[in-house]
């Protein structure tokens, strides 16, 4: 067996979230690339769609679907409309993230709480929710992308 065939992921499902940013498009066309069926999330619908025609017009198997990470319901419906689809999920990469802007001494709790419920919440409910589906087949990956960003970012202390 060669090495790139142990990469090979022919017939799996994956899904990654924020899939149509800057650090998920490549993770989307990588999974594309090695076979598997990728469901590109995101709260921008427009960007994730032209992005998952991009990709399907080179051939790859990549569809959009909209989701916003800080509605459980939401979460629940993506889960339900992906086991609808292909009847599986095998990896999950959570690559969504949320930023606050703004000066920490002028934020009002509502604008730290936002993005908040993303980063935190919205991991928290995307590993409980789409974890279900892989613990009844027995088998599946989940992959949490963090960054550094916080640390070389001018306002760093807003960093959430």
């Amino acid at each position: 067996m060669r090495t790139p065939d142990l990469f090979r992921l022919d017939g799996k499902v994956a899904l990654v979230t924020g899939g149509a940013g800057i650090v998920g498009r490549p993770i989307v066309r990588a999974l594309a690339e090695a076979g598997a069926r990728v469901v590109v999330a995101s709260r921008d619908g427009e960007r994730c769609g032209a992005f998952a025609r991009q990709l399907a017009g080179e051939g790859l198997d990549v569809e959009a679907d909209t989701c916003d990470l800080a509605s459980e319901s939401d979460v629940r419906a993506l889960r339900d409309r992906i086991l609808e689809r292909h009847h599986k999920l095998d990896v999950l990469f959570n690559n969504a993230v949320a930023r606050a802007g703004g000066d920490l001494r002028h934020m009002t709790a509502a604008q730290w709480e936002a993005p908040m419920r993303v980063n935190s919440t919205g991991l928290f409910l995307s590993c409980q929710i789409f974890s279900e589906p892989m613990q009844t087949q027995c088998f599946g990956s989940i992959v949490n992308i963090d960054s550094i960003y916080g640390m070389v970012r001018p306002d760093f202390s807003i960093y959430a």
